[in-house]
């Protein structure tokens, strides 16, 4: 007699159990990473201001007054914008606060605050915005 070789169907199924159990868990996190990817655009373009205030706040001792508008930073705010993921930037005046919008589905944000004593900036930044309880940055 000879010996019948291959595959049962209770192995095949098995096999096909395993592969849909791994794409199952591997979509999701797939998806995040894509998600926080694209959500990188608007973190560099907030970056790219931060970096035109702190110069500002530098040549003039450090006064967030004196550097919490794009005009005052010597930057348009339009041409900060890059990346087809960022939908807005702002900069709140008096508190120096540059803030990012995404064009994710929860239109993100990611919000930087100078850390200041009497309108005078310390030199660090506080994170904040709705990207971090979307889990985007």
């Amino acid at each position: 007699m000879k010996a019948v070789s291959g595959f049962t169907l209770i192995e095949l199924m098995i096999v096909v159990a395993i592969v849909a159990i791994l794409g199952a868990v591997a979509l999701p996190a797939y998806k995040t990473y894509i998600d926080k990817s694209k959500f990188s655009e608007v973190v560099i373009a907030v970056g790219g201001v931060k970096s035109s205030m702190e110069v500002c706040l530098q040549a003039n001792g450090y006064n967030v007054s004196d550097c919490d508008s794009a005009d005052k930073i010597g930057i348009k705010l339009v041409t900060a914008i890059r990346g087809d993921n960022v939908s807005s930037i702002k900069i709140t005046p008096l508190a120096g606060e540059i803030s990012g919008t995404g064009k994710d589905k929860n239109s993100s944000t990611f919000i930087l605050t100078p850390i200041t004593v009497s309108g005078i900036s310390q030199g660090n930044w506080k994170i904040s915005g709705t990207c971090i309880i979307n889990g985007v940055c």
